[in-house]
């Protein structure tokens, strides 16, 4: 049996004097081969806890198909944070197909997650989680939703908790004194960006990758960038606005329970 159990690094950040947040991803293949690894976020500001590697590979550099939106310097970051610290889970899956099927299971301090499905599942969610904590000017803007982190979601679930980070977002501006987009209009435009540095990346990886399970990964995180606008406005927000009912139409009646009179 195959056992390896990766602590993903942080930029620049010390040890928290507080438990941090840990999340732990166990794959379990056919025929004993087990991967497992922990997440630690530090718990006060959800950055990306853990020891830096000093042998990272070449694909990890800044300029190694750098984003075209990306603000960093290579003077100030060799390697994009990002990169440098998804670089184990990738070089231990980049000859792994996405038809390879597993028993993922994830745990937290409040919750069990298991599913059995193909290995792209659960590399999708530990890698977003890990992107988002990297330190990437981009990705930073998720990184509340990794407080909530919420493995195997649905479009639906996903739509609901980017939503209501964003609005939230937009609260926290307005008492910061700053001007706040109530018609979601930015969040269009920050899903684009996001969606660059998606597409950056994965072109980043299609040369690693010798097989697909990594970029199958990758696909799947990418498939809420591309919502637009438009979009959010006409198909998203009707889909999820009957269920505000009781904020809208002080009218609204609870329903009766069958056989009640």
């Amino acid at each position: 049996m195959k056992f390896s159990l990766l602590f993903l690094s942080m930029s620049g950040s010390g040890a928290s004097d507080i438990d941090p947040l840990e999340f732990r991803y166990r794959f379990e293949f056919t025929g004993g081969k087990v991967s497992e690894y922990i997440v630690r976020l530090n718990e006060r500001t959800l950055e990306l806890i853990s020891e830096k590697k000093p042998d990272l590979p070449e694909w990890t550099r800044l300029q190694y198909r750098q984003c075209p939106n990306c603000p960093l310097t290579p003077d100030e970051y060799p390697h994009c944070p990002v990169a440098a610290n998804i670089a184990h889970v990738v070089e231990e899956h980049k000859n792994t197909p996405s038809t390879t099927n597993a028993d993922i299971k994830i745990l937290t301090a409040t919750r069990r997650f298991a599913k059995h499905a193909p290995i792209s599942d659960g590399l999708s969610a530990m890698l977003g989680l890990q992107m988002v904590a990297s330190g990437c000017p981009i990705l930073d803007k998720f990184r509340p939703m990794a407080r909530t982190h919420l493995p195997f979601a649905t479009h639906e679930e996903t739509m609901y908790r980017i939503l209501s980070m964003y609005l939230l977002a937009q609260y926290f501006q307005k008492q910061n004194g700053e001007e706040s987009d109530w018609e979601l209009d930015g969040l269009a435009s920050l899903l684009a960006e996001i969606r660059d540095v998606n597409r950056s990346f994965c072109d980043r990886l299609k040369e690693v990758c010798k097989k697909d399970a990594i970029l199958n990964a990758m696909v799947l995180l990418d498939c809420y960038a591309g919502i637009t606008s438009l979009e959010l406005k006409s198909r998203e927000l009707p889909r999820i606005r009957n269920i505000f009912d009781a904020f809208l139409d002080p009218r609204v009646k609870p329903a009766k329970l069958k056989g009640s009179t």
